[in-house]
């Protein structure tokens, strides 16, 4: 089975306005810190799952 992870900032728990998803604002540096966690704790759980062989990541950035 292939995994596919797409990420993008707008849809990432814990970022509750627009300041974590606009690069001028000040929580921005913030929002991609927490959405790199996040992307990575589904990696790791995909590959602790065995997909280690057929993992896609992309993450969409403005």
């Amino acid at each position: 089975m292939r995994v596919y992870v797409s990420v993008d900032m707008e849809g990432i728990t814990g970022l509750p306005d627009y300041t974590f998803v606009d690069s001028s604002m000040h929580n921005y540096d913030r929002a991609r810190r927490i959405m790199t966690e996040e992307a990575n704790a589904i990696i790791r759980a995909a590959i602790d799952q065995g997909q280690n062989k057929s993992l896609s990541t992309t993450a969409i950035q403005r």
